[in-house]
């Protein structure tokens, strides 16, 4: 029969509010008790801003990402300062959810997006001042296709910086010697 359970009586409005209102709390233990509806949700979701680019929580975030796939999670999605996933989790500061990315996606691509201030999520975590984070970051777009990122060494965003400059700016110097040391390489 019936029961008093949240996950049996949600439906799209209130999982939308429970977004709206960051009731994190509701969503993780529907999370936890009702993912399937979860996807239902996301497969269908008729709002213009992906439920991932909603929360304020890694932990949901990290969620979302482990238990669905890419395509459920809107991974092509740009805001309205035309930010990725990826662009967004590091102005979050979602620190694990950008590791997780790296860790368990083929996201290259995403890596070489430019936001509105032109801006790739590397630049932007630079200027986050994300040490660690930034060179997992490179370490993995060097692995991957370190052609294409020695090509996009020079690329300036709409301030007329590049990555070279945008280190030295926030005294990323351990990044520094690594694009430095790969330039010399591919010299």
């Amino acid at each position: 029969g019936p029961t008093n359970e949240p996950e049996d009586v949600v439906d799209e409005e209130f999982l939308r509010n429970c977004f709206s209102y960051q009731l994190n709390g509701v969503l993780k233990h529907l999370l936890e008790k009702a993912p399937d509806k979860f996807e239902q949700f996301f497969q269908k979701q008729t709002e213009e801003i992906p439920y991932i680019f909603q929360t304020n929580c890694e932990q949901i975030a990290l969620i979302l990402i482990k238990r669905f796939e890419p395509e459920t999670w809107k991974l092509q999605f740009r805001n309205q300062l035309n930010e990725n996933i990826l662009h967004h989790f590091i102005t979050q500061g979602f620190q694990h959810a950008v590791s997780y990315l790296l860790d368990n996606h083929e996201i290259f691509d995403l890596c070489l997006d430019e936001n509105s201030a032109g801006n790739t999520p590397l630049m932007t975590m630079v200027s986050q001042n994300e040490t660690d984070m930034a060179l997992k970051l490179w370490d993995y777009m060097y692995e991957v296709d370190c052609f294409r990122l020695v090509g996009r060494i020079k690329y300036r965003n709409k301030s007329n910086r590049n990555i070279l400059h945008l280190c030295t700016e926030f005294r990323q110097c351990q990044l520094l010697r690594a694009i430095v040391s790969v330039m010399k390489t591919q010299a």
